[in-house]
């Protein structure tokens, strides 16, 4: 079976994560979309945001999602049997992912977040 082509804003957002952590992201397929992971940990994926457009979503925690609520970033949600499940995920602005010094806290606290969430 042929792998599936990683849309141009999957590794721009790869890149854009590189820079500002200044540490390797690998891409990894999951779920019919794609997961961006920096040392072992899912730090994003490639995900619909409010209007089924797909964006990057970086991992939340309840310690950094009023930072990205607060610039504007929209959670990553679902619905299932009936209710919107929401996700440790959120949009940020394409002007903060445009740049890596604005990106690099969010990126951070996205790879703390994942760790976190792992033990």
């Amino acid at each position: 079976m042929a792998k599936k082509p990683i849309p141009q804003g999957v590794l721009q957002g790869q890149a854009a994560l590189e820079q500002a952590l200044e540490r390797p992201v690998e891409v990894k397929a999951m779920f019919g979309s794609f997961g961006l992971r920096c040392e072992g940990v899912m730090i994003a994926g490639w995900m619909p945001d409010d209007s089924e457009q797909r964006c990057l979503m970086l991992r939340v925690d309840d310690q950094s999602r009023d930072a990205f609520e607060a610039v504007g970033g929209t959670a990553f949600t679902y619905h299932r049997a009936g209710k919107t499940m929401t996700m440790p995920y959120r949009s940020l602005p394409q002007a903060i992912l445009d740049d890596p010094q604005a990106l690099r806290p969010y990126a951070e606290q996205a790879l703390r977040a994942a760790q976190n969430a792992k033990r």
